[in-house]
């Protein structure tokens, strides 16, 4: 992973309020759906920042900036999975040390 997609990693691991939210979820699948959105919309978030600088004003200056785009949708299946594992570990964790 690149290293801006290892940022985008640790701000999920280290977000409390998420990890308790993972914590408490019902079962792996809820762990996924909250996992999934969460990656959605740090990844949102990344690609805006991205593109608040980028004004196009023709088509050449478009295709230009989604070919600058395209990193980051492979990054966001890359971080998707990623977290995605990370969330069900954490849901699991927190049920087998509650038994």
């Amino acid at each position: 992973m690149d290293e801006q997609l290892k940022t985008l990693l640790e701000k999920l691991e280290s977000d409390s309020g998420l990890q308790q939210i993972l914590k408490d979820s019902s079962s792996p699948e809820a762990a996924i759906t909250i996992a999934r959105e969460a990656v959605f919309k740090i990844t949102a978030q990344a690609i805006q920042a991205q593109l608040s600088g980028m004004k196009a004003s023709s088509d050449q200056e478009l295709e230009q900036y989604a070919g600058e785009l395209a990193p980051a949708v492979s990054d966001y299946k890359q971080l998707m999975i990623a977290f995605i594992e990370y969330a069900v570990k954490t849901h699991l964790e927190a049920k087998s040390s509650n038994a």
